[in-house]
């Protein structure tokens, strides 16, 4: 996985949230549907199903969640503009997230801000976002399972 764009400089206020796009292989379709999320034991599983009839299925796989939050893309129409270039991929990271700033005062600042990252799928239905140290596994699912 590669992000566009550099890190903020640590200790620097942020000035405004913005998206950015995040390439991964196997690629992800842009108009992808929200299909499943499954928070267990092994991790938290975003499957997204291709918009066509192939059934076929993309599964992003965060090993260590902090924190998860789905909203319906109609109730974001404030942060809309935050989406924008979402239009290549579904999957990017949020720089200069608020959500981060939120948990780490919540912990009492004993979560490194540092080292967390806010991923975010923004489908044609739904907005996920993660909190998590570490990208997500990207697995293709072709349609018969």
């Amino acid at each position: 996985m590669r992000a566009a764009g550099g890190r903020r400089g640590a200790g620097l206020k942020p000035m405004a949230e913005f998206f950015v796009p995040v390439a991964t292989e196997p690629g992800i379709p842009g108009c992808s549907c929200l299909d499943t999320v499954v928070d267990s034991i092994d991790g938290l599983t975003i499957v997204l199903r291709a918009p066509d009839a192939s059934g076929s299925r993309i599964e992003l796989i965060f090993p260590r969640r902090l924190a998860l939050r789905i909203t319906d893309e109609g109730d974001r129409l404030r942060s809309m503009d935050v989406f924008d270039g979402r239009a290549a991929t579904p999957l990017g990271m949020i720089e200069g997230s608020r959500w981060i700033e939120w948990l780490v005062a919540e912990s009492l600042d004993i979560r490194a801000q540092d080292r967390l990252r806010h991923w975010c799928i923004v489908t044609p239905d739904d907005i996920v976002e993660v909190i998590a140290h570490d990208p997500p596994n990207v697995r293709l699912c072709d349609g018969s399972g």
